[in-house]
């Protein structure tokens, strides 16, 4: 079994042994694993404590410890990490045969039984002797001593899925014989087998966001070249319609510009005319005075009508020609 820590032993459950899963607590005070304690006391009449045998009369409610199973769960991947790190630290640590004192020589192998390191030539004997050859030899590794079960001094070779607890063969023999235990090479097949599917699910969600990647960059394309365009069209529009625009209001200022001068050149003639008419009435209106200073009745008679019917004609004439002219 693995070196357990004081903080270790504290997170174990008293009936499996092994660190908390699920603890909870009962009113005694004491700690167990859910299933444990429930597995327990279904073996009971009455109810009592594993450890202190207080007994209870009513069936305690029983809760996970939310405290003690973060603290649990804590222990447990502190020494998987410790493990595994380790593990995969052996194929790039340089790790010196043991036996080479004198020069420092690279290990091929590490033999969990010896605790030694070996290069080539120091591994031969294991590789010759019956005896030897049945020792564990992994790929070499510094730390020996922590593959090692410090309760039987045996490989640790087997691991405790619930609890990723490292096991021996002693210990799954012993206090964990109905524990559901695999071997390291198939667990480290197992981890390797779920990298690889975590990696190439990582590459396909890199290339999915590459992709959209490459997508939203060309639909920025496509909108900034539809903008442009768009931009073209409306200069090309606004430049078209500002011309017409200018084009019209030269146009419509020239219009109203000569149909002015017609007005008044118009008005000026017809300003002249009655200035013509004005002065003729004035000779008119001497000739009328001069004509009421006659004493002859009849001489005065017909020089009046006379010149009353030419002065009413020429008025009219000059009225009509004023409303054409608006």
């Amino acid at each position: 079994m693995a070196a357990a820590s004081v903080s270790e032993d504290s997170l174990r459950c008293p009936i499996c042994l092994s660190v908390f899963t699920k603890p909870v607590t009962i009113p005694c005070g004491h700690n167990f694993c859910l299933d444990c304690i429930t597995e327990y006391w279904s073996t009971l009449s009455v109810l009592q404590c594993p450890l202190c045998k207080e007994t209870f009369y009513t069936r305690p409610l029983l809760r996970v410890n939310p405290v003690i199973a973060e603290m649990a769960e804590k222990v447990k991947n502190s020494v998987q990490e410790m493990f595994l790190s380790s593990a995969e630290r052996a194929g790039t640590e340089d790790v010196l045969c043991s036996m080479c004192a004198a020069s420092q020589v690279r290990a091929l192998k590490s033999c969990l039984m010896c605790l030694v390191s070996y290069c080539q030539t120091h591994l031969e004997p294991h590789q010759r002797i019956s005896a030897l050859k049945k020792h564990k030899l992994i790929d070499p590794v510094k730390n020996l001593e922590s593959r090692v079960c410090q309760h039987h001094s045996e490989p640790l070779e087997l691991i405790y899925r619930l609890d990723q607890m490292f096991l021996c063969r002693s210990c799954k023999c012993g206090d964990h014989k109905k524990h559901k235990t695999v071997s390291l090479e198939d667990e480290a097949e197992m981890r390797k087998t779920q990298l690889r599917l975590e990696n190439n699910s990582m590459d396909q969600m890199i290339q999915e966001h590459e992709q959209k990647i490459q997508e939203v960059q060309q639909s920025v394309k496509t909108s900034r070249s539809k903008a442009e365009e768009a931009l073209l069209y409306s200069r090309k529009v606004t430049t078209t319609l500002v011309q017409h625009i200018k084009t019209e209001f030269t146009r419509l200022s020239e219009a109203i510009e000569t149909e002015q001068k017609i007005n008044e050149t118009e008005a000026e003639s017809f300003i002249n005319e009655l200035q013509g008419e004005i002065t003729h009435m004035k000779k008119k209106k001497l000739q009328l005075h001069e004509a009421s200073l006659i004493r002859d009745p009849f001489s005065l008679r017909l020089r009046t009508v006379l010149k009353t019917s030419f002065t009413l004609l020429s008025g009219s004439t000059l009225l009509a020609r004023d409303r054409e002219r608006r």
